[in-house]
């Protein structure tokens, strides 16, 4: 009788544990779920970072092709010669001008 007794606290011990962790696998695939978001908002800030950085190189480029036309356009040519200033050599292909931000 004390064999059964025992027995039975045993089998109570081992069902209050497998209780207590009958979540676990639960946990454990919310846990993944979660880090698996994480890392697919990680990305997506990076994404978001470079393309900012590009739009603002883009945008630096812009305005000083701007002003490089702007000045050319008041300075045309050498009043000595017929050659043009220095200025008028500066290839304005060189500098980019932003169509649009490739977000791809």
């Amino acid at each position: 009788m004390i064999a059964y007794k025992e027995h039975m606290v045993s089998t109570e011990r081992l069902n209050a544990v497998r209780q207590k962790h009958a979540d676990y696998d639960d946990l454990k695939a919310k846990a993944n779920a979660s880090d698996e978001a994480k890392s697919e908002l990680e990305q997506l800030r990076e994404r978001a970072e470079s393309t900012e950085k590009k739009a603002n190189e883009l945008e630096h480029a812009n305005q000083l092709r701007a002003w490089a036309e702007q000045f050319l356009g008041k300075y045309p040519t050498n009043q000595t010669s017929s050659t043009p200033s220095p200025l008028l050599m500066l290839n304005l292909k060189t500098i980019p001008t932003c169509t649009r931000i490739d977000t791809a």
